[in-house]
């Protein structure tokens, strides 16, 4: 048994990395910590890679986003907590006539990756395609701080997991078990600091 995790670990030492990275990042996510997003643009860094020699392209390229709005988000967090006080920004709800907005970005975006990834040899085109269109959107609201992104990162937990496990890529699967699980844990912790700073 040790002898196959060593020989896993040498073979698959990129993904385990990275997916230590990613249970860091989360945590970080749910304290509302502005290094969370030094370990996105780390972690995002790494699975760039892994995603590649997968042939899992839409998942590669959403990485490259995650970079792009890590940096971003690294500034906005910093820079809001500087224009607060020092104090956190805000968790807030997103407003309900923003959701068809982003329903409708979703649909667009999920369209032209399908399209896109049709013409490669992508093996999982259409749930690369939610996924990463869903991502796209998760990881936006989580920036902005709403709230509801908790409830897009629950949903893609559920269907990247399942897809993973088809994919043999066991310690990502671990890892988004984890994500699933503290998805929850998230909501819960937001939605308390969200009503503090409401009082």
């Amino acid at each position: 048994m040790l002898e196959e995790l060593k020989t896993w670990l040498s073979e698959h030492s990129l993904e385990a990395a990275a997916s230590i990275l990613g249970l860091l990042n989360i945590y970080f996510g749910i304290k509302e910590k502005a290094v969370f997003w030094i370990f996105a643009i780390i972690g995002s860094s790494l699975y760039f890679v892994v995603y590649s020699q997968e042939k899992v392209y839409a998942f590669m390229v959403l990485q490259l986003y995650y970079i792009g709005i890590g940096i971003y988000g690294l500034y906005y967090w910093i820079k809001g907590a500087k224009n607060n006080n020092n104090e956190k920004i805000p968790v807030t709800h997103l407003a309900k006539k923003q959701i068809p907005y982003f329903i409708g970005i979703f649909v667009f975006l999920y369209v032209v990756i399908v399209f896109v990834l049709k013409l490669t040899d992508s093996e999982i085109p259409f749930i690369d395609a939610f996924i990463t269109s869903g991502s796209v959107i998760a990881i936006y609201l989580m920036m902005k701080k709403r709230i509801e992104h908790w409830f897009v990162w629950v949903t893609l937990d559920i269907v990247t997991i399942s897809t993973f496990i088809k994919q043999e890529l066991y310690a990502t699967v671990v890892l988004f078990v984890f994500y699933l699980i503290f998805a929850v844990v998230g909501y819960r912790q937001w939605k308390k600091s969200m009503l503090k700073s409401q009082t």
